[in-house]
């Protein structure tokens, strides 16, 4: 059994923000992104009268796991919180076409299956509570998700919010979900056809 473990995303990761749309449909589904940035937030907020989604992107360099490696377990370790009259967010690991991986492109924001109009297939999930400082949190992946691992590749990876990932519009402030994420760390485990030596990737 072998480890690969990495906080190292590539250029195209970063929190992609529609930046608000008088229908939900019009901002979840929006062909680009209104702006992006370098940290990581998720959210679906009703404010007033105008929808906002932000989807966080994690494109990164798996090419060190070899081409004949079985995935075994996927986790994704991050910290987060969020803080105001939100909902209990809950947020998912999903899978992405990003394009561009090296730098931030706001035509990526759109590139999760079920877009447009449709659920995205969730990897995982967790629940983050209201409150301050930021605690950890641990998205233990599902079985579909050891697919979506790139061996000898890059994967492409998101996190979301559940109203954005189940296409479920708030209704108002409570009903809202947000959270900023840090220090965000994948770890896949797998196995080697014969055995292999575990080794870790920083």
């Amino acid at each position: 059994m072998a480890t690969f473990t990495s906080s190292t995303f590539l250029g195209g990761a970063g929190r992609f923000d529609g930046n608000g749309n008088a229908s939900w449909a019009g901002e979840r589904d929006k062909a680009a992104a209104a702006q992006s940035f370098a940290g990581y937030e998720v959210e679906a907020e009703l404010s007033g009268s105008t929808y906002r989604v932000q989807r966080t992107f994690l494109p990164i360099d798996t090419s060190s796991i070899p081409a004949d490696a079985t995935v075994t377990a996927v986790t994704l370790n991050f910290n987060a919180n969020y803080e105001g009259g939100y909902t209990t967010t809950v947020a998912h690991l999903v899978q992405t076409t990003q394009a561009t991986t090296s730098s931030r492109d706001l035509a990526d924001f759109d590139l999760v299956a079920g877009i447009p109009g449709g659920a995205m297939t969730s990897g995982g999930s967790v629940a983050i509570a209201n409150g301050s400082p930021a605690t950890a949190k641990t998205i233990t992946g599902n079985a579909t998700s050891l697919g979506w691992i790139t061996k000898a590749g890059t994967t492409k990876l998101a996190l979301v919010v559940e109203k954005d990932q189940t296409n479920t519009a708030p209704t108002g402030a409570g009903d809202s979900m947000w959270a900023t994420v840090t220090s965000p760390e994948l770890v896949v485990t797998y196995t080697l056809p014969g055995g292999g030596f575990p080794f870790v990737l920083f």
